[in-house]
């Protein structure tokens, strides 16, 4: 990978970390638009797929997200996306979420999502 494709990858990863929990705290219905069909999530252990997925989200409790980091980089044509941070539900959790994120018109969408409280 050149230097060059890892800033691509990292300005793309840092765009969606950006969108995707500002949507999950605030608009989380919008969200829902990055899942597709085939989209899989894995959520503390729990697999979800589907309708599933937007089911888990629209009954998730309020949320706020603080990111500490992300790591974003490109594996063909999708990109691999670490992020670590902090989330507050009814008390504080710190967090590790991966995504894999697949080429979609115009952006991406999330084709897996694995979420884990630390």
């Amino acid at each position: 990978m050149t230097p060059e494709e890892v800033d691509v990858a990292t300005r793309a990863g840092e765009t969606f970390v950006k969108l995707y929990y500002r949507l999950f705290d605030r608009e989380r219905h919008k969200l829902l638009k990055l899942y597709i069909p085939d989209s899989v999530m894995v959520w503390n252990g729990n697999p979800k797929q589907g309708t599933q997925i937007t089911d888990f989200l629209l009954e998730f409790p309020s949320s706020e997200y603080q990111i500490h980091q992300f790591d974003c980089q490109a594996v063909g044509q999708n990109l691999l996306l670490q992020v670590t941070g902090n989330v507050k539900l009814d008390k504080s959790y710190n967090f590790s979420q991966t995504f894999v994120l697949k080429p979609h018109e115009s952006g991406y969408v999330i084709g897996s999502d694995v979420f884990r409280f630390i």
